[in-house]
């Protein structure tokens, strides 16, 4: 997804993390500038009734996406996507229904482009069949527009825009999937 300002993400990531807890899921936010952990938890607070008792009872996580995806300045997939595999079977032990994630790409820079790429193809690739949700945002002005056209080619969908103003991006398969199923 990407968005345009804070309230977007707060917005959209709020009412994305509600429906995982109220569908059993561990929930995992990495959050990155502007926002903070406490901004996240606020949004979450106003939005969530109970939200106190989820993050009580380790439902869901929040933490610094900095630290989460880069090790100094360096990016280490293999860290990365470890990480998320133990996430989802601790999720799993616990007796989550699976896990649903998010991470915002704001701490990128120029040099960390082909590295994330990476990891969004190791992502996905990992995450098919298993019982793990994940959204990405990115904003809109770091990223720029020729990463958002071209973004769709390796997943199903994206949303750009922000500001009210929203627009869903589909591969050509997906678009090929709706029209033969009917959709």
């Amino acid at each position: 997804m990407f968005y345009e300002t804070p309230k977007d993400i707060l917005d959209t990531l709020a009412a994305y993390f509600e429906a995982g807890l109220e569908s059993h899921e561990f929930c995992v936010w990495a959050v990155s500038e502007p926002l903070t952990v406490e901004d996240a938890q606020e949004a979450l607070r106003r939005r969530i009734p109970g939200f106190a008792g989820h993050l009580a009872a380790g439902s869901i996580e929040i933490l610094p996406g900095r630290d989460w995806y880069l090790k100094g300045d360096r990016f280490d997939l293999g860290k990365i996507t470890g990480g998320w595999d133990e996430k989802l079977a601790g999720a799993l032990a616990s007796g989550h229904a699976g896990l649903r994630v998010s991470g915002n790409a704001f701490w990128l820079a120029s040099e960390h482009w082909q590295d994330f790429d990476a990891y969004e193809l190791e992502l996905e690739t990992r995450i098919a069949g298993q019982p793990m949700i994940v959204l990405c945002t990115y904003p809109l002005k770091r990223a720029g527009l020729p990463r958002c056209s071209r973004s769709p080619a390796r997943t199903r969908s994206r949303w750009c825009g922000g500001a009210g103003d929203w627009e869903i991006v589909e591969t050509p398969e997906l678009k090929q999937a709706k029209e033969e199923s009917g959709a």
